[in-house]
């Protein structure tokens, strides 16, 4: 009987921590707050992935240059 129980404990410990994480992942991508918490684990996994990220959240907190006012009405 303790040979089965340490045999789900070991099955079912890391299956409750991986959907765990999952649910983590989930609420950060539906919430926009992935690069904090799991920003770590993605850039072990999946560098490239995480350098595309930080290059998406870089371009979008850059600003359009304001217009000039001798600039064409379509430059506006």
């Amino acid at each position: 009987m303790q040979e089965l129980i340490a045999a789900v404990l070991v099955v079912a410990v890391p299956a409750a921590i991986a959907g765990g994480f999952a649910v983590l992942a989930v609420r950060a991508r539906r919430r926009g707050t992935s690069g904090g918490l799991l920003g770590v684990f993605e850039q072990m996994w999946d560098p490239a992935a995480h350098q595309r990220g930080q290059e998406v959240i870089a371009q979008e907190e850059r600003t359009a240059p304001a217009p000039l006012p001798g600039d064409p009405p379509h430059l506006r």
